[in-house]
């Protein structure tokens, strides 16, 4: 098979869907993407807690400590992303994107809920990592089945719409765990039951969510204008250069944000134990969440306005400077530790409305869902292994979350690098 960056289709005007259809699937999209974000949060907040829970009732052993246990979780939602991202994406391109996007839903609801069950550390992290096979394999199928769903002027709004979807449910469970139920020790357990509840949606899409007109149109081709392996296909020399820079070029964010920026909510809930602030950890999250949800909805019209590379370096650059900022003269409950956080948020997340939008111009119909799955997947692996190494220096450097965070920062230099590579999609950019 040969392609061309930016193709739009295999073919040329397949059947669209009506107004009412489209809104639908951009609303069942956004609202997977956001239940995602919903598990990425309880998984934030009540990781530690449960943590210190079960190494009260000692069922934890050996010389590991919650900071080791806690980057050992992480890395394993990271981990099932990354596989999910591939197989769910796989399964979008062979049996369609709506159906792929319920059971990632199903999937990742299921687990979670599963987990108020967990009596060990080593049982939650089984958890964390099936219910990441549901989170990555919610991004590829939400961004492919809205993409094309849409008509080519609407894809940077459509990006900004899906890449705010996650860090709106960031928000919602900082807000709730400031307000209405503390996570704490005692009740961790309570988050795994309200991680249960996006098992509804899921059902609702797998069933009755209209299909992406450009997949439908593609299966009723001949085998010939189709792809039988799709995975073996990215790696192919048409498109592996893009593939390649697609897996760097989602690493960066998201090592920067789970490998650096979220140290600062275990490094908050650990201040605010000291000093009798127990919510000073949610109130982190909720405004980081606030920076997020304003700059994600925005990395697409910045990146359309702007250009793509020219905007993944602009914030690249600035994330890694507000970074340093923060770790290296800051502290929790500092009178400017609040807004910097916020413009943490900002900065660190306006790729997540630019990934959606450049990702896809990359590949073909045929392998459009594996190769956002495959890019954006491949990089959770890479920031799981980063999120091990750090959680290592945690240990070496005696918790000292500050130390972390600024080393782990520097990955944002690598992005300023890569994207000088990256191919042009468009002729402005």
């Amino acid at each position: 098979m040969t392609t061309s960056i930016g193709e739009v289709a295999a073919i040329e005007h397949p059947p669209a869907l009506t107004p009412a259809q489209r809104r639908t699937v951009l609303a069942a999209a956004f609202l997977c993407w956001l239940c995602a974000g919903v598990e990425m949060g309880l998984t934030q907040l009540s990781t530690r807690p449960a943590l210190l829970n079960m190494f009260a009732t000692t069922v934890a052993s050996g010389t590991e400590s919650v900071g080791d246990w806690f980057a050992k979780h992480l890395c394993a939602l990271q981990l099932g992303a990354a596989v999910g991202g591939v197989l769910f994406g796989r399964s979008a391109d062979r049996h369609g994107r709506a159906r792929a996007m319920g059971l990632s839903v199903l999937c990742y609801s299921l687990f979670t809920g599963l987990g108020y069950f967990a009596r060990t550390p080593e049982e939650l992290l089984a958890v964390r990592f099936l219910c990441g096979l549901g989170i990555g394999g919610a991004w590829p199928t939400a961004v492919a089945l809205a993409g094309e769903a849409w008509p080519g002027a609407a894809k940077p709004k459509v990006a900004g719409v899906i890449g705010m979807a996650a860090n709106i449910g960031i928000l919602l469970v900082g807000q709730l765990a400031t307000h209405l139920m503390k996570i704490g020790p005692d009740t961790w357990r309570n988050a795994m039951i309200v991680g249960a509840v996006p098992g509804l949606l899921g059902l609702l899409i797998f069933l009755w969510l209209p299909e992406s007109p450009s997949w439908l149109a593609l299966r009723n081709q001949p085998a010939t204008a189709q792809t039988a392996a799709p995975v073996r296909e990215l790696f192919r020399p048409a498109l592996l250069r893009y593939t390649l820079l697609g897996i760097g070029l989602a690493t960066v964010p998201l090592l920067g944000a789970w490998g650096s920026s979220k140290w600062m909510f275990p490094w908050a809930d650990a201040v605010g134990q000291k000093i009798g602030d127990p919510g000073l950890q949610a109130r982190t999250q909720a405004v980081w969440a606030y920076g997020a949800v304003l700059a994600s909805a925005s990395g697409g019209w910045l990146a359309d306005l702007c250009g793509r590379r020219a905007t993944y370096f602009a914030f690249s650059f600035l994330a890694l400077v507000i970074n340093l900022f923060v770790y290296g003269t800051l502290q929790p409950g500092d009178p400017w530790f609040m807004p910097m956080v916020f413009l943490v948020g900002v900065t660190g997340t306006v790729f997540f409305g630019w990934l959606p939008l450049y990702l896809p111009e990359l590949y073909p119909t045929a392998v459009r869902a594996t190769g956002i799955g495959l890019t954006y997947n491949a990089g959770r692996i890479l920031t799981a292994v980063g999120i091990l190494y750090f959680g290592s220096l945690m240990k070496l450097f005696n918790d000292d979350f500050a130390r972390v965070g600024s080393i782990s920062s520097w990955v944002y230099f690598f992005g300023m690098v890569m994207i000088l590579f990256a191919p042009r999609t468009i002729k402005k950019n």
